[in-house]
């Protein structure tokens, strides 16, 4: 009975705070929708309604809906009505509430949404002119705004939209490259690229457009513009690769000047500006960038998608609405984000390297990059949030998959396409200096006091024992005959060694360097790339699972825990979190403070990129991207921010959500004596797990 009115008191002493949905600070994402297959065009929003234009475009068939979404409670969100179209939609924009699509055989449509369930058609306008089509549109007080072609020269087009019914085009000015536009007060703003600039109109006469400034130097496409203040937000594409934001001071129309910009990691195709917060989506997710100071923005946050992000909504309550997958065959899935809410781990800085960035490894402040069919390029990371190339190394041209290991101020590099392998004196490690290069087919490295440690791929395979008496003098000290090796990692007198054809992960014991030892040996799923050690507790990434094993006993290896984690390729830690990069799935922040039961606490999605390798830089962890395998690669060096999430022992159902369902498991495993009630993990249940129970829900776990 006493513990029945104690668990009464604790949910009636709680449930004041559950319809706040309080949220861990990973866990960012509170709902998920899927909307119609195909390419999400243009997602806009009017209070707490989100509009999504999604469609595919198969010729001969050309097919589009827009599906009309309530957020006002963004966890419950829901479709509320879908409409398709007979002809494929470019353009939307929503002015209260109706809603106007440019369309490929009528350049806009007309809808009344007024009543979300039955949304009617009230009109359209036809172009006198057979080839026309509008790119950007916007609908201020009844005029229509848009960047778009007639008989494909580009203009700027101005249609009085008051009377659906009686649509009229107003202006047209021509515009070459005009691609996008936006509308403040009673000025115009439309992007041109290279074939002219950034053009300004006064349009206090929409009838009578008159041109009142420009800025040249906008050499590159436009992918969005939007106002704060007198500030212009320019979301800019340079290449297929990367992005900018441009922030431009049109206070004075006459002279407006660029006053900051600052990178965005993929090209961006929208933008939407809150609270001295720009909002760029791109093709990994959305970039949070503070433009409080517009001349020194910087990076705030990111979401990161499933696949390339194309559109967004930001709603006035601060949700977030953009795509996770776009395809032409599955529904699209969109992720619905209460922003007030900073999700981790994000990039915190990128920097665009000349080719395929792997391998990578890190030497005191100078990172070590390999560049596709170059040679090795140095970054400067004192601050790792802005790296600085510093050169490179002669005589050390690499390709991905390439293997880098340093060691006592020598670096090593296996290069796997070639039956070579090199070292390179870092005494000066911003001048490397080459040493020697030997005719052995190498994979992996380590190094034991004075042995050197070559995993061998030529005959015989195995690892192959060098005493090192001076970089250049190299002596045969023992060959330990196995399959490929993969990887190695030593301690002490262990070495731990992948062997690829086995699958297993042998433990050798190097008491004398000239006759290695067997202890042991235990099977792996896949084949065993990245190996981290840590309180005698090994975790082995093998490309299906991260697994970690016991190895006090080296001769008595026991697997503690295996979580799936596919295509993973390093390791490294920062405190009790490991942080993995599995390729285009990204990195996920793992809490390993218990070995026996892994805990993914986050991840920040990579797609189109593959993340590779990394290393903990401070309190950044630094990782090397690549997009492209082999020779048409474009690499980065990321610098993630990965700050710890702490364990919510309130959200016992793992939701990531602090709500009623939490306290209704804990109750019911509290009362049936389930372990998973025993929150201060002393094996017994009592008033202390009460306490811990009430401590962290009411703290939100943030």
């Amino acid at each position: 009975m006493k513990v029945s009115l104690l668990v009464i008191i604790l949910f009636w002493g709680v449930v004041a705070r559950a319809d706040e949905g309080l949220q861990c600070a990973q866990r960012d994402i509170v709902a998920t929708l899927d909307v119609h297959p195909g390419l999400v065009r243009h997602i806009e929003s009017v209070d707490e309604r989100v509009y999504c234009l999604s469609g595919i475009n198969s010729s001969p068939v050309s097919s589009a809906v827009v599906s009309i979404i309530d957020v006002r409670t963004p966890e419950s969100s829901r479709v509320v009505s879908e409409f398709g179209v007979t002809s494929l939609q470019l353009e939307m924009a929503v002015d209260g509430t109706t809603l106007y699509l440019a369309t490929d055989d009528r350049l806009i449509d007309v809808y009344d949404v007024s009543d979300p369930e039955a949304p009617t058609l009230q009109g359209s306008f036809v172009s006198e002119y057979p080839v026309s089509r509008l790119y950007s549109i916007r609908v201020v007080d009844g005029v229509l705004y848009a960047a778009g072609s007639l008989e494909n020269e580009r203009h700027l087009l101005i249609l009085d939209v008051r009377d659906p019914g009686e649509i009229e085009m107003i202006a047209e000015v021509p515009v070459p490259g005009a691609e996008e536009i936006h509308v403040s007060g009673d000025l115009a703003f439309v992007a041109g690229g290279a074939d002219s600039g950034l053009l300004i109109f006064d349009v206090s006469d929409p009838a009578v457009p008159v041109m009142t400034g420009s800025l040249e130097g906008m050499y590159y496409t436009a992918r969005d513009l939007r106002s704060s203040g007198h500030i212009l937000c320019a979301a800019m594409s340079p290449g297929s690769t990367r992005g900018e934001l441009k922030l431009i001071d049109v206070s004075d129309p006459a002279n407006a000047f660029e006053v900051g910009s600052i990178g965005i990691p993929s090209w961006p195709s929208g933008m939407r500006i809150a609270n001295d917060l720009a909002y760029v989506v791109h093709q990994s997710g959305v970039e949070v960038v503070d433009i409080s100071d517009p001349t020194t923005p910087g990076r705030v946050s990111a979401y990161p998608s499933r696949g390339d992000a194309y559109a967004m909504a930001l709603t006035p309550g601060g949700t977030l609405v953009y795509p996770s997958v776009n395809g032409t065959a599955n529904p699209v899935e969109l992720h619905v984000v209460d922003t007030n809410t900073l999700p981790q781990p994000y990039i915190s800085s990128w920097f665009e390297t000349v080719g395929g960035a792997d391998p990578m490894v890190i030497e005191g402040s100078v990172a070590y990059v390999g560049v596709a069919h170059d040679d090795i390029h140095m970054y400067d990371i004192a601050d790792p949030d802005a790296p600085v190339f510093i050169g490179t190394i002669a005589e050390s041209e690499t390709r991905l998959g390439d293997v880098l290991f340093v060691s006592d101020g020598i670096l090593f590099l296996a290069t796997q396409w070639t039956a070579w392998w090199r070292m390179f004196d870092l005494a000066d490690p911003r001048d490397p200096t080459f040493i020697v290069a030997r005719q052995e087919n190498a994979q992996a490295f380590g190094k034991m006091g004075s042995t050197l440690l070559v995993g061998r791929l030529g005959s015989p395979t195995g690892i192959q024992g060098l005493y090192m008496h001076s970089p250049t003098s190299l002596w045969p000290r023992s060959m330990f005959e196995m399959g490929k090796v993969r990887t190695l990692l030593v301690s002490g007198d262990l070495c731990f060694a992948s062997d690829e054809t086995s699958r297993v992960v042998r433990v050798i014991r190097y008491i004398n360097p000239n006759q290695p030892v067997q202890l042991s040996e235990f099977p792996i799923e896949g084949v065993a790339v990245a190996f981290l050690l840590r309180d005698q507790v090994l975790y082995v990434t093998d490309g299906q699972k991260l697994t970690a094993v016991d190895v006090a006993d080296p001769s008595a290896p026991e697997v503690l825990s295996s979580t799936p984690m596919l295509g993973c390729y390093d390791l490294a830690l920062k405190g009790d979190h490991l942080q993995v990069t599995c390729g285009n799935e990204g990195i996920f922040v793992v809490d390993v403070s218990d070995p026996a039961e892994h805990t993914i606490l986050a991840q920040a999605h990579a797609d189109p990129w593959s993340l590779r390798q990394l290393e903990v830089v401070g309190d950044r962890v630094l990782v090397s991207a690549t997009r492209g395998w082999p020779s048409s690669s474009n690499g980065q060096l990321r610098v993630y921010d990965t700050a710890d999430c702490p364990n919510c022992l309130a959200d016992v159902n793992t939701d990531g959500t602090l709500d009623l369902d939490d306290i209704s498991v804990f109750v019911s495993a509290f009362l049936s004596a389930d372990p998973t009630a025993d929150l201060t993990g002393d094996g017994v249940l009592n008033f202390d797990d009460l306490d811990a129970f009430v401590d962290s829900y009411l703290s939100g776990c943030a």
